[in-house]
């Protein structure tokens, strides 16, 4: 009798756990809904930090997700969502799309399909540096390199863009990235390997040259962050430029520029000082370009009289300079705005105003698709419509 109770109170049991699983799988969403978290929703849960650090780290978890999860086109949509809600996002955004550039190699290491869009222009080319660093550090294949070159270019031809140099550029950049710090403690070996790296994998002149400014990019880059420890030499910051090929002089000077303002705490009128010192005069206009490029810590009217100090060819460049850091910082999709809306400032000359639209409105097709372009191009002044296709 015991026994025969203790077997109907095990089949209840065994029956209602069977009712409960059938009941589980039938409710698929509810199970979804409880137990994962898109990327769109961990975007959401970004906004409202205040730690900036944590609030990056969080930002580029949920790109992550949505990278893994619907794919590079997706991953360049939130990353330009972020940049258009956040003013402050533009120092990160670079070194996400860095990330899409890796994800994406992966896909075309095993021969999966991605999209391959004008998106890949946003946050000032990073995806090159990304998916070539990845590229040199696994495998070394220059003639994988140059294939992708080809690839991606054949797919934004049909979008009116032509970005062999920057793919070119992307090589040389992320050859240096992938250097370890022991290779570091003897630079000028590091910038000779990858020179002649540039040289094995580029057909003609003008890929060589792409190339080798993404090495002194890359150098530029490390020596102004200090990895590796590395110092840039106060009395003489160009020192590794002077051992350079001709070829490539104009462009490492170019490059090496930036560390200038490192050296004087982001002062443009030191940094430009010093490049005045310490640099050979046939590259000074390149070199004080190149100064401007980057972010300081004066005023767009200080900026502007500034520049106006210096002789006519340097003030120029130091005009064209500051203009191209408008476009290559600018809001993802909308990079075009603020040198425009610069070139149109009341704060320069028209003869000013005429030089700032030949620099920049020739620019704008590296960045957008032959149909946005022409729209871009209808909002300027007639005067200087001509420039821009």
């Amino acid at each position: 009798m015991k026994k025969n109770k203790l077997l109907k109170l095990f089949s209840i049991v065994l029956a209602v756990i069977i009712l409960l699983q059938i009941a589980y799988s039938l409710l698929p969403s509810f199970k979804t809904k409880q137990t994962t978290v898109t990327g769109e929703q961990k975007l959401k849960s970004c906004q409202d930090m205040t730690d900036y650090g944590l609030k990056t780290q969080c930002e580029e978890e949920a790109i992550n997700t949505i990278l893994s999860s619907q794919g590079t086109d997706a991953a360049f949509e939130a990353v330009a969502k972020l940049s258009e809600q956040n003013p402050n996002f533009g120092a990160s955004c670079h070194g996400f799309v860095h990330e899409i550039g890796q994800f994406a190699y992966q896909l075309f290491k095993d021969k999966k399909d991605f999209e391959i869009s004008p998106k890949i222009t946003i946050c000032n080319y990073g995806f090159y540096h990304g998916f070539m660093e990845t590229l040199v550090q696994q495998t070394g294949n220059f003639e994988e390199a140059r294939n992708f070159c080809v690839l991606i270019n054949t797919q934004l031809e049909k979008h009116g863009l032509n970005l062999t140099g920057e793919c070119y550029h992307g090589i040389g950049h992320g050859n240096v990235d992938q250097h370890n710090a022991q290779q570091w403690s003897n630079p000028e070996k590091v910038v000779d390997s990858s020179i002649e790296l540039c040289q094995k994998v580029a057909i003609d002149d003008r890929q060589f040259v792409d190339c080798s400014s993404g090495v002194f990019n890359g150098v530029a880059n490390l020596y102004s962050s200090g990895q590796y420890g590395l110092i840039i030499n106060k009395d003489d910051p160009f020192w590794i430029c002077r051992k350079q090929d001709e070829r490539v002089q104009k462009t490492c000077y170019a490059f090496m520029a930036r560390t200038l303002l490192k050296l004087t705490n982001s002062n443009l009128a030191q940094a430009i000082d010093l490049a005045s010192r310490t640099a050979p005069t046939n590259y000074l206009e390149n070199i004080i370009a190149n100064i401007t490029v980057l972010p300081s810590n004066i005023s767009e009217e200080e900026l502007v009289n500034l520049c106006r100090s210096l002789d006519e060819k340097t003030e120029i460049a130091c005009l064209k300079g500051y203009a191209i850091s408008l476009l290559q910082s600018g809001q993802p999709g909308k990079e075009y705005q603020s040198p425009i809306n610069f070139c149109n400032s009341d704060l320069l000359t028209l003869e000013e105003k005429q030089m700032c639209f030949e620099n920049i409105l020739p620019q704008l097709k590296n960045y957008y698709p032959k149909d946005q372009l022409e729209k871009i191009c209808q909002s300027v002044d007639n005067s200087y419509r001509y420039l821009c296709i």
